[in-house]
């Protein structure tokens, strides 16, 4: 087997393969130079495929330690990034697998986290939601959720209301748009009816659950 061209690619930082005339592959250009690979060099399938395989894997993994240096990221995260990077499925899967074993990527750390940072500023409904488009496996997600005691749910929302109500009459119309804020936010049905009745009564510092 001849490499026969090597062309720019459209992504950057990428070059196409050209083996025999013939498309071969999609890799790197630090592949290229540490593989010197280039045109008119013969190499069998094994060897081509080894030295493009094991490099691009290495690749994977070291690009993806740039976003993980800044902040945690979901495994689903980090296989999109590396995908729009230009990397096969392989490379990928290889580079995910070893950042888990080496610890910096644990989905269910980043759930627990996430959950601590944002369970007084929203219901478990828009933290479920918010989970799911980070891509945290449903039962990762609900694991971590059940964790969250209906007394941090109502401490969070009553947090959320009297901020809301501030300055502002407890009227019938803003108890409706309290109602719809709470909703939004997260809050389950049954919890914001309890805040809204809290409100309305206004005759106890202390919710009623």
């Amino acid at each position: 087997m001849i490499i026969t061209k090597i062309e720019k690619a459209k992504k950057k930082d990428r070059v196409n393969l050209f083996v025999d005339d013939e498309f071969y592959a999609s890799i790197s250009v630090e592949t290229v130079y540490t593989c010197r690979l280039k045109k008119g060099a013969e190499l069998s399938r094994e060897e081509l495929d080894y030295i493009i395989g094991e490099n691009e894997r290495n690749l994977a993994f070291n690009q993806a330690l740039l976003p993980l240096s800044k902040t945690m990221k979901t495994r689903s995260q980090i296989e999109s990034y590396l995908s729009e990077k230009g990397f096969g499925e392989q490379a990928v899967s290889y580079a995910v697998e070893k950042l888990e074993k080496c610890g910096y990527i644990d989905d269910r750390q980043y759930v627990s986290l996430y959950i601590s940072l944002n369970k007084n500023r929203c219901g478990t409904r828009r933290i479920s939601a918010e989970l799911n488009k980070k891509g945290i496996a449903d039962d990762v997600a609900s694991e971590g959720m059940a964790d969250i005691s209906e007394d941090e749910q109502i401490s969070g929302a009553k947090a959320i209301a009297e901020k809301f109500l501030r300055d502002k009459e407890v009227s019938r119309e803003n108890l409706l748009k309290l109602n719809r804020r709470l909703l939004y936010k997260g809050y389950g049905y049954d919890l914001v009816k309890k805040v809204l009745d809290y409100y309305k009564n206004n005759d106890s510092e202390d919710f009623d659950c």
